[in-house]
């Protein structure tokens, strides 16, 4: 979920953040993200996707997709993810999954849109 936020976020947000936890960024598995301009790349793929995954970036076998649930701002504040195996992935496919994740995400952003902005 995390790409959601980044993906809503300014390009230099990116290499800032970068910056400041390139300590703690590792590979956890062989997916696992760890160059910057690929990153970047990925987020761009989000911002037009509308959805990001995790395809075994943080654990083998397991993959995620999320959907970002938008303010009264239209920006990305909450997100809601779906986590299955890589495996059960493969056997679904990947569209059949995203159309009600979406949804959910919509219906999401709008019931948020209607509470006050200090809650």
């Amino acid at each position: 979920m995390g790409k959601l936020f980044l993906a809503d976020d300014t390009k230099d947000a990116l290499f800032s953040y970068w910056g400041r936890h390139q300590p703690h960024i590792r590979k956890l598995t062989p997916y696992t993200i760890t160059d910057p301009g690929h990153m970047q790349r990925e987020l761009e793929d989000v911002r037009q996707r509308k959805v990001a995954f995790d395809r075994e970036e943080h654990e083998v076998g397991v993959s995620c997709m999320a959907a970002p649930v938008f303010d009264a701002h239209q920006r990305v504040k909450y997100a809601i993810s779906l986590s299955l195996s890589s495996a059960k992935l493969r056997q679904i496919d990947e569209e059949t999954l995203l159309t009600p994740l979406r949804q959910t995400a919509d219906a999401l952003s709008q019931a948020l849109r209607t509470l006050p902005e200090d809650i």
